[in-house]
């Protein structure tokens, strides 16, 4: 975990600003801690994801401070969807990527959630074990798992600019 100080470093200065600097840092460290204890790494980069837990810590100390559109505005830019999906339900949008999976056609809700599961200890299945669970082709598993991304990259989107 040493080796990532850095990172939490990193997302500290960009509060230089703040009154509560120190405290800001020392929230950083705070998630990057958390981060450590509670990362998967079937789940994506552990950088990524520490990210998140540090805003979350840093959210508390800036009394509230909605986080969500920092957090939606630096993953709709990774062009991987899958670390994109798996980072969401490991962040504070859980809530919300849970209402947008709702809203999905049915199909595309089994796709998502046996490839992402929202629970840590569930296993994630490939694309061909999704495709005979639900009796499909594993191509057509794919192009319903790119429907639901493009779905909710849109959705969140729309989110981030209002």
């Amino acid at each position: 975990m040493l080796e990532n100080l850095g990172l939490a470093n990193s997302l500290a200065k960009r509060y230089h600003w703040h009154p509560e600097f120190s405290d800001i840092r020392a929230a950083c460290y705070l998630g990057l801690c958390e981060a450590a204890l509670h990362w998967d790494p079937k789940r994506g980069k552990f950088s990524t994801y520490s990210r998140y837990c540090m805003l979350g810590e840093v959210s508390t100390i800036l009394n509230g401070t909605n986080v969500v559109p920092i957090i939606i505005e630096s993953t709709l830019r990774s062009r991987n969807w899958n670390d994109f999906v798996s980072e969401l339900i490991c962040s504070e949008l859980k809530p919300l990527l849970l209402s947008l999976i709702e809203e999905l056609p049915e199909e595309q809700q089994h796709v998502i959630l046996l490839k992402f599961p929202l629970d840590a200890n569930s296993k994630t299945y490939s694309d061909v074990q999704i495709g005979i669970m639900l009796q499909i082709s594993s191509t057509w598993v794919g192009q319903l798992r790119e429907r639901a991304f493009s779905y909710l990259r849109n959705k969140l989107e729309r989110l981030n600019l209002g």
